[in-house]
């Protein structure tokens, strides 16, 4: 089964144009993010908006199930590399689409395809912040809860999307996935530009190893619409890539072939919102605890029963030396 990324509907999702004269909103200036509502996008000026700083000492502990990534692994069989002039979205053709499952979602949710967003340095370029931190580059892979036929229809639920999100950080060794993005990168600099990519990587080759530790809060697309209807995960581990590779996607331009100095959004006001860790040490001493409780039931259950035994066997003797004493008593009257 294929999984094409249809252009259209990514554009309504992903709220950026594939074409100059669809965009109406930008990054900086007078259609920048402070503006958004003002052009018509009303969420964005609502109280459950993406991205944010998450504080590590006021998050909460949960348990949450593991993720369960089906076809991750999979190489796809293309892959369409587009530059919207404000940023690289990546759609995917797959011989199996991509699912992700439990993880405590609601349901399960289909690939629909991934981008980035980046900074003029290697000092911002991450939407999600942690403890004040911007990492140079974050990338964003967009999930349909697979209830839902349409991306449209995804949009206008409560739990119609999931994202995983994926920071990078500079690093002495090259991330093998950017390698094989590398090509189509060089190809879409020009804003407008698309490209196929006969070998693009899989994803697993863009995520960290450890995907048991993540973040999890509710929240909103970081692009007008700004619809409030995704459940985020960000996965607490970076992926290293070389600096050489995070300058890449600078050298993509955008409106009158400027480079896209930055697409990321600032950080959002909480507005009371929980933010949850899950990690794994913590989760393993959850799954063990009940088990240990078991086995010291289990043993206790026998020994409870021999003292049982022993007090019943006690009480028999005592009955039995009663008896000789009132027989011997008797016979002494």
């Amino acid at each position: 089964m294929s999984s094409p990324w249809p252009g259209a509907l990514a554009g309504l999702v992903l709220g950026v144009a594939l074409c100059l004269a669809e965009q109406d909103w930008t990054y900086e200036g007078s259609n920048g993010p402070s503006q958004w509502s003002r052009l018509g996008y009303k969420e964005c000026d609502h109280h459950q908006q993406s991205p944010i700083d998450i504080h590590s000492k006021s998050v909460q502990q949960k348990h949450l199930q593991p993720l369960e990534l089906h076809f991750f692994d999979h190489a796809p069989l293309s892959a369409n590399v587009t530059n919207n002039y404000v940023g690289a979205l990546v759609a995917l053709t797959s011989g199996h689409v991509p699912l992700v499952r439990a993880g405590s979602l609601y349901g399960e949710y289909s690939v629909v395809g991934f981008h980035f967003h980046w900074g003029e340095n290697d000092t911002v370029g991450s939407e999600h912040h942690l403890d004040g931190h911007s990492y140079p580059l974050e990338m964003h892979i967009l999930c349909q809860n697979t209830k839902y036929d349409s991306l449209t229809k995804a949009t206008q639920r409560p739990d119609g999307l999931a994202v995983l999100a994926v920071w990078f950080e500079v690093g002495p060794s090259p991330n093998s996935g950017l390698m094989r993005l590398s090509p189509a990168l060089d190809r879409i600099r020009a804003g407008g530009a698309s490209t196929l990519l006969s070998e693009p990587p899989s994803l697993l080759e863009l995520m960290p190893n450890d995907l048991g530790h993540f973040y999890r809060y509710e929240g909103s697309l970081t692009t007008p619409g700004c619809y409030e209807v995704v459940t985020w995960t960000i996965f607490k581990q970076p992926v290293q890539a070389t600096e050489q590779q995070m300058a890449r996607f600078r050298t993509l331009t955008g409106l009158r072939s400027r480079p896209i100095g930055h697409n990321y959004r600032l950080v959002q006001l909480p507005y009371g919102r929980q933010v949850f860790e899950r990690r794994p040490l913590d989760e393993a001493a959850l799954e063990m605890k009940p088990q240990r409780d078991g086995q010291e039931a289990a043993a206790s259950g026998p020994q409870s029963s021999a003292t049982a035994a022993v007090a019943s066997l006690l009480l028999l003797q005592l009955a039995a030396t009663l008896t000789t004493l009132s027989a011997a008593v008797a016979l002494t009257l």
